[in-house]
């Protein structure tokens, strides 16, 4: 029950802080760079989500809810090209996971070039053209830090 507590506040302070951001891309794109770097910014809820791998896919909580309906409304807005939702959050979530297991011991400017790149690589696979996903993914995160709960 703590995990999922865990879970469902960090997609929750997503949720808040992407408020404001009318492009479902760039919710999608901001979402999943700030939490590849939970491997820096909140390590042990990294290691929860790392250590659940397809627990999280089904999960009627936290991520998968929040980046199926990010991923819903990004092809409905023409952003993405995607066949299948349930494929794209498998492919979402598998290049998180694995992400998150590569920044591991990173420094933390490499944990947030790292993300990126993965990011970058998602929104090709969505069909985002090249100019557009690099301006993206430089796009400035917010300063905001994520809610402290117990994972």
């Amino acid at each position: 029950m703590a995990v999922a507590q865990a879970l469902e506040a960090h997609a929750a302070w997503l949720e808040e802080l992407l408020a404001d951001i009318d492009d479902p891309a760039e919710v999608f794109a901001t979402s999943m760079r700030l939490t590849v770097r939970l491997v820096r910014t909140r390590p042990r809820l990294a290691k929860v989500m790392m250590n659940s791998r397809g627990a999280l896919l089904t999960a009627p909580f936290g991520h998968a809810v929040h980046a199926r309906r990010d991923l819903e409304a990004a092809r409905a807005a023409g952003r993405f090209v995607i066949e299948d939702v349930d494929v794209a959050l498998a492919c979402t979530a598998g290049c998180l996971i694995a992400t998150m297991h590569l920044c591991t011991g990173a420094t933390g400017e490499a944990v947030g070039t790292i993300a990126d790149q993965a990011v970058r690589g998602v929104l090709r696979m969505f069909g985002v053209a090249e100019g557009e996903l690099a301006r993206i993914v430089a796009l400035p995160l917010p300063a905001d830090e994520p809610p402290t709960a117990t994972a």
